[in-house]
């Protein structure tokens, strides 16, 4: 039906009246939706996987140093300081997004300014405190076991495969070429001597109890035995 002879829109036309700029919308549109893609890719998949790493490394950080001086107030001290520090860290990482200015011609070179300012020095500090952690375990590590190679317990290469990590998988490597349960009971013998070299470590700054030389007894046989096992299957074979 028709009013003042004007016929009623087409509701149902999809049709556009302008092919092109139809077209141009769409294609802007889909590009907007690529940048909005890589952004997210940019943010989430290689820039918030780095922050989450930190943001959880303190609270085990505070447990490894309560954990070396065996003390129940550090457990509960630096454990909870940990992960305070790391809950406020993660706060800031996701208010970045509230407080910072926000360019609308170029919405994300605000937060990466912000990252290089702010989330890189952290993840360098990180990083440096690892590298000495890292550095003052090789030498405790060197100081109690050479002390247990003095009493016949280490040769002085085996002290200096146990401290090094290059040398450990070096070592499995090679125990790997004898099978696989080789491989096996090196791997067990280094965690054995690394827990043996850290436990007395611990003990230094600790009361020594009855558990503690029980532990270290465990320790010392398993070693013993991994030590035997592995000379068994890689000793030649001498045929006649």
């Amino acid at each position: 039906m028709f009013i003042a002879g004007i016929p009623p829109p087409a509701l149902y036309d999809t049709k556009p009246d302008h092919p092109g700029v139809s077209s141009k919308a769409d294609t802007e549109g889909a590009a907007g939706e690529v940048d909005t893609f890589w952004q997210t890719f940019l943010l989430r998949g290689l820039l918030s996987p780095f922050a989450h790493v930190s943001f959880t490394s303190l609270c085990g950080l505070g447990l490894g140093i309560a954990a070396e001086r065996r003390s129940l107030m550090l457990y509960f001290g630096l454990g909870i300081g940990g992960l305070s520090l790391g809950m406020i860290l993660h706060a800031v990482w996701n208010g970045s997004a509230f407080f910072l200015p926000v360019d609308p011609e170029n919405p994300i070179g605000g937060f990466l300014r912000y990252y290089l300012t702010i989330q890189v020095p952290i993840f360098v500090l990180l990083a440096a405190i690892v590298l000495f952690l890292r550095l003052r375990e090789r030498r405790i590590l060197r100081r109690r076991l050479s002390e247990y190679g003095r009493a016949g317990w280490f040769a002085p290469s085996e002290v200096d495969m146990l401290v090094a990590m290059g040398r450990r998988r070096r070592a499995e490597h090679w125990a790997g070429r004898h099978g696989a349960i080789a491989r096996m009971a090196m791997r067990s013998l280094i965690r054995a001597a690394i827990e043996l070299g850290m436990q007395r470590h611990s003990a230094m700054h600790g009361k020594v109890t009855a558990r503690t030389r029980q532990r270290e007894r465990e320790l010392l046989e398993r070693i013993t035995a991994d030590r035997r096992l592995i000379g068994s299957l890689t000793a030649p074979v001498v045929r006649r």
